[in-house]
């Protein structure tokens, strides 16, 4: 068996976790794990499960809970009780914290080796999954064990980085280190282990920065100055001290004595650098080994403007003084606007030039002029940088021999090219566009403006390139704001002109990748994906845009992946930021017809509208008459969809490019309203019944402007029921009252009396939402009249239990009793088990109004087991009687079970994203939190 305290105590075998799931029988493994094989007393354990209220027969409590513990250990007999206790018996190897302390003890005795002792140490860290613990460490009986392990992670990390220091990892340590110095501000070990990897990197000026803001935050939050070791370590990087080089067995080789100045190509290094520094780190520690590890040649990919070659300089001058033999660079032109590529044997014989090699122009053999540089590199530590290259033909023969180390950077993947590591760039987060505008604009007048600043990132994308430009343009005049620049790059139809400056254009980068594109399908793919407005886009709604087969329309986007135009962000997903959209726009608008762009985008509505219409079916099938509503004749053919939980997944999948297409089609470039409202009618009914509130009223809101454009009534009818019904779940009930009278108006006018119950039924429970209960029963009572009429048992059982929900809340517990048994027979007798669980939530609550507080959990337990087995989980339902099943095991004492239901109800709301965050962690850190508004 595997026993785990370093993180989330856990307890495995070979076929899997298994974990007690009772509170008391997990902290009694606990408590036995944390005793190291000691025996833990009887009264100990009583005291640790019960605190100073212990159960009347404690001589059966203590007992019974060890006798449930050791039905889930193999064997049985782990757990032994004598007159001093019961022990729990681990064996070599088992718990996760002795293999912890084992790897920790190894590492000591091979600290003469740092590469083995770092190695031990990482494997030692590995092991950890959270603080020891974890939920468990705060109880009194293993806080202090707790925080001895955390300690001594804490000291082996330590360890660890001084490991690898000792062993030439310095530039790739100054990533994780500036981030620990980050999280850790006032710690001085790891200030000291930054400032020395700064400065075996070469850059002393940085390093003494680390230690003037670790200074100042001391001296300002501590009121104290740094230590001794602090201000020695300052001293000795002020005065170049050679003992802070590395330990001799470690230092860099000396250069040879040549006939020839060693090569130093690499362009200058960005004063203004910033961010990044994940990428920067991975390829440090690649390429800061004491030689090139074979399979391990960093190539830096990503599409126009993500500064590649930027980082690529920026990590090889870090690593430079591991090259004592020199730094080849060139730029092969792979994307250079206006070039030509450059010819791998124009290269090599430059390089040998370079490297002092005579007669170079003896041959323009490429075969021979590769062997020449291979046998020229052979036992040198050399640095080559190939820039930009163009695809694995044009640097294949470019690669030096194996003591060299490589860096290469494309727009393509290189993916045939042997022993790669890939690091892919795109966007900046915006911390790191806004470090990097601060840094090239000054952190001043960045500051001064953050909102602008913010806007400013979102129109460049992120996209470095776009960043610098913006940030050039605002050193050369000084008198704008940030703001005047932002409202210049406000329109999207000028804003790829203004992101321009001298030799410097988005538009010009983007467009050599597009000019790369080989195949005329996989062009025009891309320029009529720039009309679509969704997040991202699915490989059938592609397909339906250029009107081809799904397989076909897969190898194009795949193809648009290769060349950065498109991001694959999860499988069958794609996307791209909005500057190449804007710029596949422009393209299309000079390269395809109007009718080629009207047809693409209409074809590609009908396509979601005929898929929504078939995921909305099969997940309420009830539904139909209002799914053949027109329009019909539809240019795209549905996703095949087999089951209802292929129709969810497919719908939420979807669901931010279904509101963005109801949106695009009541606008200039479509106006189809009656598409619109088709999309609308056929989603919002899954959202409001998933609890999907906010998206379904957003949905519905958009058509709403253009219904008096909408011919056919019925329609219009079911707009407004819509609309009414999402103001009414997202507590807009004043709002939502009027369109629910005008639908029942547009259902009389109609003579549609199965819709006409429909509004009935909703204002219903509208009123009954707005706590006028007279009003709401007069009109759950007419419901629940006409659906027997109509034979309408859905409706009836739905009208059933609203009615014994109204008279519940009036504190008529037998009318309510009399009128849920009612709703029980009917949708028991009509299998309606989404229904008969509702029913069973309402009879808990008339049980818990009555503190009849058993009766009621039961009823809430057997509501969830039912609403699972109808596929109803994660909805706003599950959420509800978890949250009431919380208060009622608060009701009987069980507290820790009553924060897992609401803890489960909490995360199950803010994926509905009805509660926010900040209500998330209240929920789960308040004792007892107020219900959410969505559950009032």
């Amino acid at each position: 068996m595997r026993f785990e305290v370093l993180g989330p105590v856990t307890v495995s075998h070979e076929d899997g976790p298994v974990m007690p799931r009772a509170s008391m029988q997990r902290l009694m493994l606990a408590v036995l794990l944390a005793a190291h094989g000691h025996p833990v007393s009887t009264d100990r354990l009583a005291e640790v499960l019960w605190g100073d209220r212990p159960p009347r027969a404690i001589d059966k409590a203590v007992p019974w809970h060890v006798h449930k513990l050791r039905r889930l250990l193999e064997p049985a007999d782990r757990i032994t009780h004598t007159a001093n206790g019961y022990t729990l018996t681990v064996e070599d190897g088992e718990l996760d914290a002795t293999r912890f302390a084992e790897l920790r003890s190894r590492a000591a005795k091979v600290s003469d080796d740092p590469v083995r002792a770092a190695d031990l140490f990482a494997q030692a860290l590995g092991l950890w999954r959270g603080p020891a613990y974890a939920d468990l460490a705060h109880h009194p009986a293993l806080c202090s064990e707790a925080r001895r392990l955390d300690d001594l992670r804490q000291v082996t990390l330590e360890q660890r980085i001084d490991a690898d220091l000792a062993a030439g990892g310095h530039a790739g340590l100054i990533g994780e280190l500036s981030a620990l110095v980050d999280e850790h501000a006032t710690w001085e070990k790891y200030r000291c282990q930054l400032m020395t990897a700064l400065y075996r990197s070469g850059r002393q000026t940085d390093a003494l920065a680390v230690y003037r803001t670790g200074r100042t935050r001391l001296v300002e939050e501590l009121g104290i100055e740094p230590g001794p070791s602090l201000r020695q370590l300052e001293q000795a990087i002020l005065r170049n001290d050679p003992a802070l080089d590395l330990p001799t067995p470690h230092r860099t080789a000396p250069p040879r004595r040549r006939d020839h100045p060693v090569p130093a190509e690499l362009p200058p290094d960005l004063s203004s650098f910033a961010g990044r520094d994940t990428e920067t780190g991975r390829i440090s520690e690649i390429l800061s080994g004491d030689a090139r590890t074979p399979g391990r040649t960093p190539v830096i990919t990503g599409g126009a403007g993500t500064g590649k070659s930027t980082l690529a300089i920026h990590v090889a001058h870090q690593v430079a003084r591991q090259y004592p033999d020199g730094q080849l660079y060139v730029n092969l032109n792979g994307a250079t606007p206006g070039t030509q590529h450059m010819d791998p044997r124009d290269v090599l014989m430059r390089f040998l030039r370079s490297l002092g090699t005579a007669n170079t122009s003896a041959t323009t053999d490429a075969a021979e002029l590769a062997g020449r540089f291979r046998t020229a590199t052979q036992g040198k530590r050399l640095l080559l940088v190939l820039d930009d290259a163009h695809d694995t033909a044009q640097i294949r023969s470019l690669m030096p021999a194996q003591s060299c180390g490589v860096l290469i950077t494309s727009r393509r993947d290189l993916a045939a090219l042997d022993g790669t590591v890939h690091v892919s760039l795109g966007p900046m987060s915006t911390a790191e566009a806004i470090a990097l505008l601060s840094r090239q604009v000054g952190a001043d007048r960045i500051a001064a403006e953050p909102r602008a600043a913010s806007r400013l990132v979102d129109h460049c994308a992120a996209i470095p390139l776009a960043l610098s430009i913006c940030a050039a343009r605002l050193n050369t005049r000084p008198r704008w704001g940030v703001a005047d620049l932002v409202r210049r790059l406000h329109d999207t139809d000028r804003r790829l002109s203004e992101l321009r400056l001298d030799d410097k254009a988005v538009r010009t980068s983007l467009m050599v990748s597009y000019r790369d594109l080989s195949d005329a399908a996989a062009a025009q793919l891309f320029r009529l994906s720039g009309s679509h407005v969704g997040a991202d886009i699915g490989v059938d709604a592609a397909a339906a845009l250029v009107n081809l087969h799904r397989d076909d329309a897969l190898d194009l986007l795949e193809d648009l992946v290769d060349t950065h135009l498109l991001e694959s962000h999860a499988p069958g997903r794609y996307r791209m930021h909005d500057l190449l959209r804007q710029f596949a726009r422009e393209l299309s608008q000079t390269t395809d017809t109007a009718e080629i762009r009207h047809a693409a985008m209409r074809r590609h509505l009908h396509h979601f509208l005929a898929t929504a219409r078939a995921s909305a079916e099969l997940q309420i099938p009830a539904m139909a008459r209002r799914l053949q509503l027109p329009p019909q004749d539809l240019g795209a053919a549905a996703v095949a969809l087999k089951s209802r939980a292929e129709a969810e997944a497919w719908m939420l999948s979807e669901l931010d490019n279904l509101l963005a297409a109801v949106r695009q089609a009541t606008g200039p470039a479509v106006d189809e309203p009656e598409l619109a409202a088709a999309l609308s009618l056929a989603v919002s009914p899954v959202l409001s019944q998933r609890g999907y509130w906010t998206h379904e009223l957003s949905l519905t809101e958009i058509v709403v402007p253009v219904l008096d454009r909408i011919d056919d009534a019925r329609v219009r009818l079911l707009v407004h029921r819509d609309v009414g019904r999402g103001y009414k779940h997202t507590g807009r009930l004043g709002e939502a009252i009027p369109h629910l009278h005008r639908s029942l108006e547009l259902a009389e006018e109609l003579d549609e009396r199965a819709w006409f119950l429909g509004g009935l039924y909703l204002l219903g429970t509208t009123y009954l939402d707005d706590g006028q209960h007279p009003l709401s029963i007069d009109y759950l009572r007419r419901s629940l009249d006409l659906s027997r009429e109509l034979n309408d048992r859905l409706t009836e059982s739905a009208s059933l239990i609203d009615l014994g929900r109204a008279h519940r809340e009036l504190g008529q517990a037998d009318a309510a009793l009399e009128l849920l048994a009612q709703a029980e027979v009917v949708s028991k007798d009509n299998g309606d088990q989404r229904n008969l669980a509702e029913t069973w939530f309402e009879l808990a609550l008339v049980h818990q109004q009555t503190h009849r507080s058993v009766q009621a959990v039961s009823y809430l337990e057997d509501a969830l087991t039912l609403n699972r087995e109808a596929g109803n989980t994660g909805t706003l339902d599950e959420a509800q009687y978890l949250w009431r099943l919380g208060d009622l095991r608060d009701d009987l004492g069980e507290h820790q079970r009553a924060r897992e239901c609401r803890s489960r109800s909490a995360n199950i709301l803010r994926r509905l994203a009805l509660i926010t965050d900040a209500e998330k962690r209240t929920i789960e850190t308040d004792p007892r939190p107020p219900r959410p508004q969505a559950m009032q």
